[in-house]
Order: C-alpha cells, then sequence, then structure tokens
C-alpha cells in the first residue's frame, strides 16, 4: 500500500465555521486547507478528513473519537496529551506527529509516514502500525500492550525502557533501534533482526520468537524462561547463565553458542544444529534433544536425568564428568563421545521404536 503524495491541485480554505456545519450534515471534509483553524474545543468525533492539509495543526482540546484522516498532510500535527478512540490515519504524511503522553485505544495507521514522530510515554492498547514507516521516532517510557507493527520500517526507533506487552512484530530490523531496558513480554517476532543488541539481565519470557536473526547477540543472565526460538540463528550468542526453563529451541542454528552454567530444564532443541555448542555445567534435566546435530558440542558436568537425545547426532560430543539417569540415548551413535568421569544411568536403542521408525510411511519411498 503506497503513501500518497499531495495531488496537483490546492487546497481551497476552510472556516471553522463551515467545518463544524460539514460535520453537522455527516459530510467528508475533502481537499482543504485546514491550517489557520484554532481546533480548540471543537468535537470532531467521526469527522472524515480526505486530502487535507493540516500540516503543524494542534488538535489538543478537541474530541476526535472514530475519525479517520485519509491522504492527509499532517507533520507536526500535534496530539501530546490526548486520548484518541478508533482514530485511523490511512496514506497520511504525518512526520515529526507529536503524540507524547498520548491515550490511544484501537487506533490504526496504515501506509503513514510517521518517521521521527513522538509516542513518548503514551499509553496504547490494541493499536496497529501497518507498512507505516517509524524511522526515528520515539516510544520511549511507552506502554503499549495488543499492539501490531506490521512490515514498518523501525530504523532508529527508540524503545528505550519501553512496556512491549503483547506486541506483535513482521518483518522488524531492530538492529538500529535502542532497546535499552525495554520490557518484553509475550511479544511475538517473526522474520526479526536482533543483531549487535545486547540483553544481558533482561526479561523476554514467555515470548516467541520465529525466523529470525539474533547471531552473537548478548543474552548473558537473561530471563528466557518459556519462550519460543522457533527456526531462528543464534550462532555464537553469548546465552551463559540464562533461566531457559521450557523454552524451546526448536529447529533453532546455535553454532558455537555458549550456554555455559544456565539452567535449561525441560527446554527443547529438537532438530536444533548445536554444532561446538557449550552446554558446560548446564542443568538440563527432562531436555529434548532428539534429531539434533550436536556433533562437537561440550555437555562437561551438565545434569542429563532423563533427558532425550533420541536420533540425535552426538559425534566428538564431550560428556565428561556429566550426571546421567534415565537419560535416553535411543539411536544414538555414542563411539566417539568423550565420557569420562561421567556417572549415572542411560537407555539405549529400543527396537521396537527403531523398527517402527525404519517403516515410517513418511520416511519410506515406493516404488512402481
Amino acid at each position: 500500500m503506497p503513501i500518497s503524495s499531495r495531488p496537483p491541485f490546492a487546497r481551497r480554505k476552510l472556516s471553522i465555521e463551515e467545518l463544524l456545519e460539514y460535520l453537522g450534515h455527516d459530510l467528508q471534509i475533502v481537499t482543504r486547507d485546514l491550517t489557520e483553524i484554532d481546533f480548540a474545543g471543537a468535537d470532531l468525533s467521526r469527522a472524515k478528513f480526505v486530502d487535507c492539509d493540516l500540516t503543524g495543526v494542534d488538535f489538543r482540546g478537541t474530541t476526535l473519537d472514530e475519525a479517520s484522516f485519509t491522504m492527509c498532510d499532517m507533520a507536526r500535527a500535534c496530539f501530546a496529551g490526548m486520548t484518541l478512540t478508533r482514530v485511523t490515519l490511512l496514506s497520511c504524511a504525518a512526520e515529526e506527529a507529536d503524540f507524547t503522553g498520548a491515550v490511544l485505544t484501537d487506533c490504526q495507521t496504515g501506509a503513514t509516514a510517521l518517521q521521527r514522530a513522538h509516542f513518548t510515554e503514551s499509553e496504547q492498547l490494541r493499536c496497529a502500525f501497518a507498512q507505516s514507516p517509524l524511522t526515528g521516532a520515539s516510544f520511549e517510557a511507552a506502554s503499549l500492550e495488543t499492539v501490531a507493527i506490521l512490515q514498518s520500517d523501525l530504523t532508529d526507533v527508540s524503545f528505550k525502557t519501553t512496556l512491549l506487552n503483547t506486541v506483535f512484530l513482521t518483518e522488524a530490523d531492530l538492529r538500529s533501534a535502542d532497546l535499552t531496558n525495554t520490557q518484553f513480554k509475550q511479544v511475538l517476532l517473526i522474520e526479526g533482526d536482533l543483531r549487535g543488541h545486547n540483553f544481558a539481565g533482561q526479561t523476554l519470557e514467555n515470548c516467541t520468537i520465529m525466523q529470525a536473526q539474533l547471531d552473537g547477540v548478548d543474552f548473558r543472565g537473561a530471563n528466557l524462561a518459556y519462550s519460543i526460538f522457533l527456526e531462528s540463528s543464534l550462532r555464537k550468542a553469548n546465552l551463559t547463565g540464562i533461566d531457559g526453563s521450557k523454552t524451546i529451541f526448536t529447529r533453532a542454528d546455535l553454532r558455537e553458542a555458549d550456554f555455559t552454567g544456565s539452567r535449561l530444564d525441560m527446554a527443547n532443541f529438537a532438530g536444533a544444529t548445536l554444532h561446538r555448542t557449550s552446554f558446560i555445567d548446564c542443568q538440563l534435566n527432562i531436555a529434548q534433544f532428539d534429531e539434533s546435530d550436536a556433533r562437537a558440542a561440550a555437555f562437561d558436568r551438565a545434569s542429563l536425568t532423563q533427558a532425550n537425545f533420541a536420533n540425535a547426532r552426538v559425534e566428538g560430543v564431550s560428556f565428561r564428568s556429566a550426571r546421567f539417569h534415565q537419560t535416553f540415548m535411543h539411536m544414538v551413535d555414542t563411539d566417539t563421545t568423550f565420557t569420562g568421569g561421567s556417572t549415572g544411568s542411560t537407555f539405549g536403542t529400543d527396537q521396537h521404536r527403531a523398527v517402527a521408525e525404519r517403516y515410517n510411511p513418511f520416511k519410506v519411498k515406493l516404488s512402481n
């Protein structure tokens, strides 16, 4: 959806009296220059502005419930401190618009330019930004709850000390965003890029991160419990000392990642790539490694009670001084592993399961 530019024909000026008369008859305000109107105290509820010039207009003191703006010029418009409910901006140019301290509920922007807009200390509930450039915008100290930011340019955006609660982001390149002390709660990030960020000591609990780029990210001591990193790349990520209890890393690329000293009980690494990954001194009780590729990984001194390595590749893995107890090693070739000083018990290959897997109809190719 392209952001429309101003048409070549002029916009006629309109007085506040004429404007109110239009609204009294439930008419749209179309192709008007409203830059000289004093809107103070005006009730603009359900007003429909189409192709209007509202550059620098101060809407403070007005009522804008259910108002809509389509293809309007709204650069530097001021909504600071206002309560906005079900307000819509579609294909507008609203660069540097000021929403500081505003309360936005059920508001939407679509294909609207919001570069360098100010949402500092705003409260947003059930709002959406779709294909709306937010380059350089500030959400510092804002609260976003049940907010969707879809396919929007987030270059140099500030989420400093922002609460992101049940926020949905797609195709979000956040490499240059300011995420200092950002609070992540139940955030859903799809195809995002967080490379270069430092989340040491922060909380990203109950978040879902899918097909994202997280190579080299610093998560030292972070709380990642109950989060999901599905099919994401975390190569050489620093995950030392994290709380990753019940965290899911299914089919993630964790080559050379470092989990040393982490709590990973009931974590799921099924199908993950774990080449040279360090799990030294980790708690991995009831963790799942089925069908993972853990070649040359290190599990030295790890606790592996009831961990499941079924069908995993473990060539060159170090289990030195690891603590096993009913650890499941179904169809695992341990001939090239290092187990010096390890203790406890393991379960080997389940022959009945092996036969069933060999003749799995999804793995058997039938010839004509």
